[in-house]
């Protein structure tokens, strides 16, 4: 569990709780829930997503991304096609830095 500064400062028990999923989406038959950030579920607000990150969304199209396992913090703001975004941010990921298997 990462610290700032030295200082944890949120007990990992929470973050581990408050990033699992505890409530789960329904799937959609037309999309696969492993291709579907959106059909990870979600902790206390806190959106799981693919490749082992976690997500909170806003409204007026504000987002989070976090990559805990690549030290990664990804925020947009007013991005209004985040599907879109996300997909081609996953792609470049991997692309440019081995950084999503």
């Amino acid at each position: 569990m990462e610290k700032w500064k030295g200082v944890q400062l949120l007990q990992e028990s929470w973050i581990n709780d408050a990033s699992s999923a505890i409530v789960h989406k329904k799937e959609d038959l037309k999309v696969k829930a492993k291709d579907s950030d959106r059909l990870q579920g979600h902790g206390y607000q806190l959106w799981r997503s693919r490749h082992k990150s976690n997500r909170t969304e806003g409204s007026n199209a504000h987002f989070i991304l976090v990559l805990s396992e690549k030290s990664a913090v990804i925020v947009t703001s007013l991005i209004f096609l985040m599907r879109i975004l996300i997909k081609h941010l996953y792609k470049e990921l991997r692309k440019r830095t081995h950084f999503i298997k």
